[in-house]
């Protein structure tokens, strides 16, 4: 990497591939709610608890803009923190900051075209003055979306920013 990201530390406990990748498209673009618990179950007994060293403050879901919430009923990541939330027993703010910009999907981008169709897309009217965001999404490729969004709770005086996603694409060897 050319630039380090904006968020400070990635936390996951899966790679992307199959048959992962199969259950995440059904929860996400079936409304296959059943599989979103699933998938946390199986998150939650791989990372039962988060490190003691420096736990977040608070967890926040990678928002949606309210277009694509309409379109699928639901917020994905927001399903996910949710279930993460019960067992950790951390805050979950909901409003915690939102999607500006109803951008394209990002599959099929390479990492520039995702960092520029990401500019100016989240926002936050809280300050997040001297805290620890955990930010949770269901998959990270690239880190655009996640470092766009950190970059955000940064600039509102989040002193430090986690990715907390349940699976991470690897590059093929």
């Amino acid at each position: 990497m050319q630039h380090a990201p904006a968020f400070d530390h990635t936390l996951t406990v899966f790679r992307y591939a199959y048959p992962l990748d199969r259950l995440l498209h059904q929860f996400k673009y079936h409304q296959q709610l059943a599989w979103g618990a699933l998938l946390a179950d199986a998150w939650l007994s791989r990372m039962p608890a988060l490190p003691a060293s420096q736990p977040p403050a608070v967890l926040v879901a990678m928002p949606m803009h309210l277009n694509r919430i309409k379109q699928r009923g639901f917020n994905h990541a927001l399903e996910l923190a949710k279930q993460l939330q019960r067992q950790w027993q951390l805050p979950l703010k909901i409003d915690g900051c939102e999607r500006l910009i109803d951008t394209p999907a990002q599959a099929g981008m390479d990492m520039k075209t995702r960092t520029r169709n990401l500019r100016g897309a989240f926002a936050t009217q809280h300050s997040w003055q001297g805290q620890h965001v955990m930010i949770v999404d269901d998959v990270m490729t690239t880190g655009a979306s996640m470092h766009a969004l950190a970059k955000v709770f940064k600039q509102a005086g989040a002193a430090q920013v986690t990715a907390l996603v349940l699976a991470r694409t690897l590059k093929q060897d």
